[in-house]
């Protein structure tokens, strides 16, 4: 079972997920007590533990400092909390976090459809838009996209990457 060291490395474990929009369960345990936390394309969407669930639950487990977990990507929640905020929200993520999470969900998608060359041509499309990995703002994501799909020639490709986005 994986540790998480510090309250930092918990959160970016769950903006990883967030990012990565797992859809399945992560399992904490603190102690003799197992907290679940269900994730659907990215968003936390029920956390539990024994007899209590929501807002409250998912609040307790982000001021963790250390802990065990476990991912599964089979198993989901029969539930939404509806109290529970967007994740966005309950991460605190800023505006440049998330122009990283945008560009990471379009280099994945990118991965997906063309491979290995997707860091090359993300790069490239940078490049041409005077702009850095660091510093693309999120009014400039659509025109990164529209530029990486002109960069990928072969139809299917396209297609594969616009259903990973």
């Amino acid at each position: 079972m994986p540790f998480f060291k510090s309250n930092k490395e918990l959160r970016d474990l769950l903006t990883k997920l967030y990012t990565d929009r797992f859809t399945g369960s992560l399992f904490i345990k603190q102690g003799e007590h197992l907290y679940k936390i269900y994730f659907d394309n990215g968003d936390i969407v029920c956390s539990e533990i024994r007899d209590k669930c929501g807002r409250g639950v998912i609040e307790e487990v982000l001021r963790f400092e250390t802990g065990q977990y476990t991912l599964d990507k089979g198993i989901k929640s029969s539930r939404i909390n509806s109290d529970i905020p967007s994740t966005k929200v309950l991460l605190n993520l800023s505006e440049a976090d998330m122009d990283y999470v945008n560009i990471e969900r379009i280099e994945n998608a990118l991965k997906n459809a063309v491979g290995f060359a997707a860091a090359a041509i993300i790069d490239n499309v940078l490049k041409e838009m005077s702009l850095t990995r660091d510093n693309v703002p999120a009014s400039a994501i659509q025109k990164l996209k529209e530029l990486i799909l002109k960069e990928i020639a072969d139809p299917q490709l396209k297609e594969e990457f616009l259903k990973s986005l």
